[in-house]
């Protein structure tokens, strides 16, 4: 019967809880839902009801840093601190602590990948829910996978229950099994095994300790500061391509899976050291997102050529000739509560409050990118009040000067202080994203022309990497986002 109330402690206030769990059950680097499955076999919990548990474990306690967290665990699992960091601070697939939140699912919400082998064992790890990852890296054959069913229940609940299930298939008797890997010796003995966690975790600690600045376009969606965004896949992959902080052993690469992105495709634009300064200065005044913002209506405002601006006029009225207005045969339309309707063929054109989908993405370009009418100088309201705020936050900073006004509305004009090779950057990162949001809706549109509805659009994964360290100085690294960027998953 498990044990999850508190108990007094006789002449103290405080007190203690109580689990069944067993010291010597919490295997090194297993995945932070293994450790979950067993959790709830051992004390007969529901997923639901460890997830209360364990936001009650930490919920009076506040915002703590992973060691404290990590002692903590240890404490009630009376488990070493070494192996609690291998699951739950240093393991190689996680940068933040697991949640296990109904609405946080950071692994495959349609697949729960393992090793047969490892289940057999008892033993799931945190490398064999990596999307990269092929093979395992103990036993090197193919992982497996499990497709998770749809299910109106929490996604983290299900993933569990299926967890569970493999291990009582594959290995009978799981949760009452030893932890593996808990010696560094057990490890080393398998030096294949020992080279690859050697390099995955320092190249994990190092990218999240120790790059000052990582910009990532996610299509056309956002910049986000590392790792706010990214998959876990997406900077391994940049190692395993460039060799970015430390090369990867050549016994090792037989593990990846295929990408489908060659080295030749990775473009790398090489900056100056010295304009990390002046990033660095605008960023204490803006997020990543707000400063490239603010840095495209600015220049909008002021009349000053941006490099996308070509290129959005360019790919519109290839678009416009495609596809003329009045010859539309396309059978799905989009209306002004972005609400599909699906017509007969040559129907749309009769519906005029619907857009079909090359209307909708012209649109889209034009008003994710241009921003200004074409006919009077004006911001578009929801944009005025977007620059409106930027503006606030610009007068306190000292990165920008103000030289004057729009012609409408008394729009403030600025010029920004820094070098024009910081210039130069940002317009080149605008522009890549730009190009990424063009490639996004191209393959938009030819998947409604293969007979797909509009409501499945795919969102590319990143490729646009702004990166600095000591040892690399200050890079741009972008490869395509067609084609060979949709392979990566």
């Amino acid at each position: 019967m498990p044990i999850l109330n508190e108990r007094k402690k006789r002449n103290s206030k405080s007190t203690e809880l109580r689990i069944n769990w067993g010291r010597g059950r919490l295997s090194g680097f297993e995945s932070a839902f293994g450790f979950a499955a067993k959790f709830c076999r051992l004390n007969h919990l529901t997923p639901r009801q460890f997830r209360a548990f364990w936001v009650s474990l930490f919920a009076q306690i506040g915002d703590i840093s992973f060691e404290s967290r990590s002692e903590i665990i240890s404490r009630v699992l009376n488990e070493p601190l070494y192996l609690v960091k291998s699951v739950f601070e240093i393991n190689p697939v996680n940068t933040e602590w697991p949640k296990f939140d109904r609405n946080v699912f950071e692994f495959h919400p349609k697949k729960i990948k393992y090793c047969s082998l490892c289940l057999a064992d008892g033993y799931h790890a945190c490398f064999h829910e990596k999307e990269w990852l092929r093979k395992c890296p103990i036993h090197r054959i193919e992982l497996e996978y499990k497709d998770i069913s749809y299910s109106s229940g929490a996604r983290v609940d299900h993933y569990l229950n299926i967890l569970i299930s493999l291990f009582d298939l594959h290995c009978p008797g799981w949760e009452l099994s030893q932890g593996k890997y808990r010696q560094d010796d057990q490890i080393k003995e398998n030096k294949f095994f020992f080279n690859f966690l050697y390099w995955s975790i320092f190249n994990e600690l190092y990218l999240t300790k120790k790059i000052e600045f990582w910009f990532a376009s996610i299509g056309c969606n956002s910049f986000t500061n590392y790792p706010a965004s990214l998959s876990r896949s997406d900077y391994f992959l940049i190692m395993e391509k460039i060799g970015l902080i430390k090369p990867i052993p050549n016994d090792v690469h037989n593990l990846f899976a295929n990408t489908g992105l060659s080295s030749d495709l990775i473009e790398i634009q090489k900056f100056s050291y010295s304009i990390r300064d002046e990033l660095r200065k605008s960023l204490i005044y803006f997020h990543d997102d707000d400063l490239l913002t603010f840095f495209r209506l600015a220049k909008i405002v002021s009349g000053e050529f941006l490099l996308f601006e070509e290129t959005i006029y360019s790919v519109i009225d290839v678009l416009n000739q495609q596809h003329p207005l009045h010859t539309c045969d396309c059978i799905w339309g989009i209306n002004k509560r972005n609400e599909l309707v699906n017509c007969l063929p040559g129907e749309l054109k009769y519906y005029g409050d619907c857009m079909c989908p090359y209307e909708f993405a012209v649109q889209e370009l034009s008003t994710r990118w241009l921003n200004m009418s074409q006919s009077i100088n004006i911001l578009p309201i929801d944009i005025y009040d977007t620059y409106s705020a930027l503006v606030q936050q610009a007068k306190f900073s000292d990165i920008v000067i103000e030289i004057g006004f729009a012609l409408k509305n008394r729009i403030p004009i600025f010029k920004f202080v820094w070098s024009e090779e910081t210039n130069y950057l940002l317009n080149v990162i605008l522009q890549k994203v730009v190009l990424a949001h063009i490639e996004e809706l191209k393959f938009w549109l030819f998947s409604i022309e293969s007979g797909n509805s509009p409501a499945e659009r795919e969102r590319f994964l990143p490729n646009i990497y702004l990166v600095q360290n000591e040892r690399i100085g200050l890079q741009l690294i972008s490869w395509s986002a067609g084609k060979e960027h949709r392979q990566l998953n």
